[in-house]
């Protein structure tokens, strides 16, 4: 009698990625169908009523205007008219509230610095769903927003850009996918790390690059943060 063992790391991918996969190809199938073509911006915290929450924005139209605070705060449906996109909660909302959970902390009350010192460890040895993680400011010469809370300071650049290399031996499948996907939302893994960013900074959070090595190992990903004025409606 022949008895295989299954690796538990690849149990947990599996099941991961069979849980996940089907309700983010259900997003890219609604957006192509009703014609959403703008890239998703995650709203910081003065967007969002609850501090416990989080939001993206999809805009009808590639390189749509986004909304003012005073209205993603107060609307409650999902379709917006002027200006004309999407208001929904991000496949990462759960993940990040865990990720905050377990660090107990809020987001909102740390900075860049913080997500960049304790998300490597979070994701490596308190939730064991990566073996490799590294978070670098890719901005030009450097710049920091150590001090960037969800009020930008008067000394933060206007956007950063922050980029991600994550070895992961979980969400295998739905980093693979996700990467081809519309709206850059980003698989539930990337979504989470871009509601953290926008929480923490206080910044419109964009995914604007995503590669993703063929057997899905490794992962980069960049992000783009810029401060929270929009553009005219």
């Amino acid at each position: 009698m022949l008895i295989y063992v299954q690796n538990e790391d690849y149990a947990l991918t599996e099941i991961l990625d069979a849980s996940v996969t089907p309700s983010t190809e259900t997003l890219a199938q609604m957006f192509r169908a009703f014609g959403y073509e703008g890239n998703a911006v995650y709203l910081p915290p003065k967007y969002i009523e609850s501090l416990e929450q989080t939001k993206i924005f999809i805009p009808k139209q590639n390189g749509g205007s986004y909304p003012a605070p005073e209205q993603t705060q107060t609307e409650d449906q999902p379709i917006l008219t002027k200006p004309a996109g999407l208001l929904l909660t991000p496949p990462g909302a759960d993940l990040v509230k865990l990720f905050e959970k377990t660090l107990e902390t809020s987001f909102t009350r740390v900075n860049l610095d913080y997500l960049k010192q304790h998300l490597p460890g979070l994701l490596i040895e308190d939730l064991e769903i990566a073996t490799e993680v590294e978070i670098e400011d890719k901005s030009p010469e450097n710049r920091q927003l150590s001090d960037a809370k969800s009020e930008p300071s008067q000394n933060s650049p206007d956007t950063t850009t922050i980029q991600l290399r994550i070895a992961s031996t979980a969400f295998r499948n739905s980093l693979t996918t996700n990467a081809e996907q519309p709206n850059g939302i980003g698989s539930p893994l990337i979504s989470a790390i871009a509601c953290a960013l926008a929480k923490a900074t206080g910044k419109l959070t964009t995914i604007t690059k995503q590669e993703t090595t063929q057997d899905g190992t490794e992962t980069t990903v960049e992000f783009h943060l810029e401060d929270t004025e929009p553009k005219p409606t």
